[in-house]
């Protein structure tokens, strides 16, 4: 059994993370000493109120996977891509396979559910970001059983679990994986465990992921 956690904004300066350079070994130690051994970093990409430094990716991905890799962690690149106007949804995928992709909090973008679709059928696995946070998709509306029925992963973040937003998913086991959505705050990696205690059966449901 591997603890990952898949959805984080971790690279300095790269996008709305407030992670600072000279922090990365700290939180890496962090999710050391929560027995974490994998970590996806995935940046925003597209969205419209976040500005993200595409070139400086790939430079900040380098110095934190070196870091991790010293304390025995593994790292993979990916993105948390916007999806809202475009027809064709592109961003980098999780281990190359994983695309995760979030909305707006507001209004459902346009043929959502046909969007998932196609990327489904592309051969990428879509994870649907913090899904709590879209009122648009509670857990009996037609469009989560919709979006679910693509075959889709639903990911809940562990401030959703905190705050009860995420209940309702947990709770029904409509949830196939927590993260922290981790933008800089040390203290996640542990609140993340309190969380898997709570809901086990995550554990069963992530362990059948192949991310390395």
């Amino acid at each position: 059994m591997k603890l990952f956690d898949l959805h984080t904004h971790l690279l300095p300066d790269v996008d709305d993370s407030r992670l600072h350079l000279a922090e990365m070994e700290k939180m890496v130690k962090k999710y050391k000493d929560a027995n974490f051994k994998i970590i996806a970093l995935t940046p925003h990409l597209y969205n419209p109120y976040v500005h993200t430094d595409i070139p400086l990716i790939k430079k900040r991905y380098e110095v934190f996977s070196e870091i991790a890799s010293d304390y025995g962690i593994q790292t993979t690149l990916g993105s948390e891509v916007y999806v809202q106007n475009q027809d064709v949804i592109k961003g980098i995928p999780i281990a190359l396979k994983y695309q995760l992709i979030e909305f707006s909090t507001k209004l459902p973008c346009a043929n959502l559910v046909s969007k998932v679709q196609a990327l489904q059928s592309s051969g990428i696995q879509v994870i649907i970001a913090h899904v709590e946070r879209y009122p648009y998709m509670k857990k009996d509306s037609v469009l989560f059983k919709q979006v679910r029925a693509t075959g889709a992963l639903i990911q809940v973040n562990v401030g959703g679990a905190e705050n009860g937003s995420a209940i309702p998913f947990l709770e029904n086991e409509l949830a196939d994986l927590i993260s922290t959505d981790n933008h800089g705050d040390f203290t996640f990696p542990e609140r993340y465990l309190e969380q898997i205690v709570e809901f086990p059966y995550l554990l069963e449901r992530m362990d059948k992921l192949k991310i390395i």
